[in-house]
């Protein structure tokens, strides 16, 4: 028989009890290229300094690839970025890389971090507005003849819909890169400066990056919390920084004073 649409009835109901047969068989086994199931959703935030940035990092084909805004050095092949290529077979997912290379622990949460200052003359901001705009970088006078260049806090765009928050913090705060100046540059390290730089960074560490640093988790799980629940439904992963160097006998001697950077920097940093 023959419907109104030129269909024929008889070939179509078997037709169809077929098709569903197979689809309830697809579902099942999660076989079926004609009915795919749709990926889960998965919200991830990077937060932190050069390290979470990737400043310096290299894609494949051994170049750097930043992305905006200039000064941030953000690596569109950060470990965080290849950490979450391993999960897309699984996840739908989304990155939002908001670490800055030379961020301390306050611009997390508490100060917008200066990126530049520029002189200009008298009210040097009034041409700001002629200078490469992003949306989280704004300007503001720092005296009466510069011009600042900021980028706003990075836990500005957690919240409760972000399952994912990963980031190394502290670095900066730690004084780390005195450290290296002063026991590896060939420039400016010795054996004095080494071992004072090492005590400047475990004093700072224990002074003010480690306090500042729980302040900096509490507020990240608050930002991540529903209103009315106690716990957040995200996950918050804080990457610890890798050894600044390897495990070596080399040594550097002045005067009285004889330190191994290596085995002194890896102590610090433990």
């Amino acid at each position: 028989h023959t419907s109104g649409f030129g269909v024929h009835i008889s070939s179509f109901v078997p037709t169809m009890l077929a098709l569903r047969r197979l689809i309830f068989v697809c579902g099942a086994l999660h076989l079926c290229s004609l009915v795919k199931a749709q990926k889960t959703p998965l919200k991830i935030v990077l937060v932190g300094d050069s390290l979470s940035a990737g400043n310096a990092d290299r894609n494949d084909d051994g170049e750097v690839d930043y992305e905006p805004p200039y000064g941030c050095y953000r690596s569109r092949t950060c470990w965080g970025q290849r950490y979450a290529d391993t999960l897309r077979d699984e996840f739908e997912v989304s990155v939002i890389n908001r670490a800055c290379s030379g961020a301390r622990l306050i611009h997390i949460a508490d100060e917008p971090q200066l990126l530049a200052s520029f002189l200009a003359g008298p009210n040097a901001c009034d041409n700001a507005n002629l200078l490469p705009k992003h949306p989280q970088v704004f300007y503001e006078q720092i005296s009466p003849l510069s011009c600042g260049r900021y980028i706003q806090t990075q836990y500005d765009i957690t919240d409760p819909s972000v399952d994912l928050v990963m980031g190394g913090l502290g670095g900066n705060d730690g004084l780390f890169s005195d450290a290296i100046l002063a026991c590896f540059f060939p420039p400016t390290r010795s054996a004095t400066q080494c071992k004072e730089a090492l005590e400047n960074s475990i004093e700072a560490i224990e002074t003010v990056m480690g306090p500042r640093l729980l302040d900096v988790i509490r507020i990240i799980r608050e930002k991540m919390t529903l209103a009315g629940e106690a716990e957040p439904r995200g996950k918050l992963v804080m990457v610890d920084y890798p050894f600044v160097a390897l495990d070596s006998d080399f040594e550097l001697s002045d005067r009285d004073t004889t330190i191994n950077p290596s085995l002194e920097t890896r102590f610090a940093q433990s």
